[in-house]
């Protein structure tokens, strides 16, 4: 059986990026978008997952794998289709944030962090996404820091780092 594109996964390998079975990319660096979404009034979105890998565990905002034809925007952007039924003619503009290396588990991740401001509505997919909530950027760094719910410890890192400088940049 020939292994499909979307099912290998981009990852760096002795500096190349290069496409790998998921199972195979253990240990090494997995390409990797993330999308802290925010409402008009400043609210940041938290995703509940539905996977059986995660079941229950809260996102800020969704991570998604880079497939091995993908770039890192076009990435987030699926994800944002797949998880919470957005069209692509209605996404909202993503800026660049962050490029960052986390361990995840098994994985080391290069993560790109976008955020962007979405007014439409979110249907959450609910094969991968449960429930949605919309807090403000204070409750979600109280939230992560407290263990007030249960987080996907990748999210919660990216999630923390990027609103706790988002807080420094307001006050100072």
């Amino acid at each position: 059986m020939t292994q499909g594109l979307d099912e290998l996964v981009a990852v760096l390998h002795k500096g190349k990026r290069i496409g790998v079975p998921r199972k195979q990319s253990i240990g090494m660096v997995v390409l990797t978008a993330h999308v802290l979404l925010f409402n008009p009034k400043g609210e940041i979105l938290l995703t509940q997952r539905s996977t059986i890998s995660l079941y229950g565990k809260w996102d800020v905002g969704i991570t998604e794998t880079l497939r091995s034809y993908e770039t890192f925007m076009s990435a987030a952007k699926r994800g944002l289709n797949e998880e919470l039924q957005m069209d692509y003619r209605n996404m909202p503009f993503l800026a660049k944030q962050s490029e960052q290396l986390f361990k995840d588990g098994l994985f080391k991740r290069q993560v790109f962090t976008y955020s962007g401001t979405y007014a439409g509505e979110i249907k959450p997919n609910q094969t991968e996404v449960m429930a949605f909530e919309w807090v403000c950027p204070t409750e979600a760094v109280w939230q992560i820091q407290s263990n007030a719910r249960p987080f996907r410890d990748l999210s919660a890192k990216i999630g923390l780092r990027y609103l706790q400088m988002l807080q420094h940049q307001r006050m100072g």
